[in-house]
């Protein structure tokens, strides 16, 4: 769904925002329904959809976005300083942190697509944008490390499959703790939006 000049709408009708999150996180949140908020103003966009004030956009949200950007540096990190201190070179090193800062982001999409819904649950929902975005990604991440003046260029060397998998685990340990709330939350009927799961 589409809504376009929302600034418009708010300026007649100012419970607007308010109605809409309520709407969301009742009913639509976990429907194949994307709600899509346009505006020429900048400035309305900013102070009535994007605001930390803002209904459809609120200071749990922004919290845990920062948890989670900060989970997956750790990671990264992580993986960088046990390559290097194994004496790997900057190359090896590089390359494994770049693979995990991929693996790991590729996660979060996946994990977000949903606050109240684990990923397993998420993937019965069909999304081709999803995938397609995934699956270039995957592409563009096996071209710089197997294509050889690519790999020059980046200043990586090849991974192997133990490698590999290395960076999978850990792009899946960044986002496990969510996947767990979100887990912990469904059983209990709370979503992490702080909103009473309907059932």
């Amino acid at each position: 769904m589409i809504i376009d000049e929302f600034p418009f709408i708010v300026s007649k009708f100012p419970e607007v925002p308010s109605v809409f999150q309520d709407r969301w996180d009742s009913v639509l949140k976990n429907s194949r329904i994307m709600l899509v908020l346009t505006g020429s103003s900048v400035g309305m966009m900013e102070k009535h959809a994007l605001s930390k004030r803002s209904p459809l956009f609120g200071r749990r949200t922004v919290l845990l976005s920062i948890l989670q950007g900060l989970s997956v540096l750790a990671i990264a990190l992580t993986v960088f300083a046990i390559s290097r201190s194994l004496g790997h070179g900057e190359n090896e090193a590089r390359a494994l942190t770049f693979t995990t800062l991929v693996v790991a982001n590729l996660a979060l999409i996946f994990t977000n697509r949903s606050w109240s819904r684990t990923i397993v649950h998420t993937l019965r929902s069909p999304n081709a944008a999803l995938w397609w975005s995934a699956l270039g990604t995957i592409a563009f991440l096996g071209l710089v490390l197997y294509v050889p003046f690519l790999k020059v260029f980046f200043r990586f060397s090849t991974l192997h499959a133990g490698d590999l998998a290395i960076c999978l685990a850990a792009g899946a340990v960044s986002v496990g703790w969510f996947e767990a709330l979100k887990a912990i939350g469904g059983r209990r009927g709370w979503a992490l939006t702080g909103k009473r799961v309907r059932s």
